[in-house]
């Protein structure tokens, strides 16, 4: 069983980088540039950051790779609003995957602030 599975936020990365994988597979050729590449980096690391992190032993090595993720998707949200102001995604479509991203971050800050809270042994 994949070591992320079960956890919700996961399951929104993942939907998320999926959901951008497609977008911007229909842009046409030449509206390609590094900065949707830049976006599909960035929104694919956030669920693989999060299956690592899931991964680790204890609390801290989970909450370290937890913040990395909280930090990817908020790099996505950045490239997406850079490719709304290139005219890359249409206001609707940016609006769409930014309120995706925005529902990951809040579920990710909500499970950081759980495992803040905990202090029993490791898991």
């Amino acid at each position: 069983m994949h070591p992320a599975r079960g956890l919700r936020v996961w399951e929104a990365a993942s939907e998320l980088a999926d959901d951008v994988r497609h977008t911007v597979s229909r842009l046409p050729r030449g509206q390609r540039y590094k900065l949707v590449d830049q976006l599909v980096r960035a929104a694919d690391s956030i669920a693989a950051t999060i299956a690592e992190g899931s991964g680790r032993k204890t609390v801290a090595d989970q909450l370290n790779y937890y913040h990395m993720a909280l930090a990817s998707t908020s790099e996505t949200l950045n490239h997406l609003k850079r490719c709304l102001s290139a005219s890359l995604l249409s206001r609707r479509v940016y609006h769409r995957l930014a309120n995706h991203a925005s529902v990951t971050h809040r579920m990710l800050s909500r499970l950081i602030r759980k495992l803040e809270g905990y202090n029993g042994p490791e898991i």
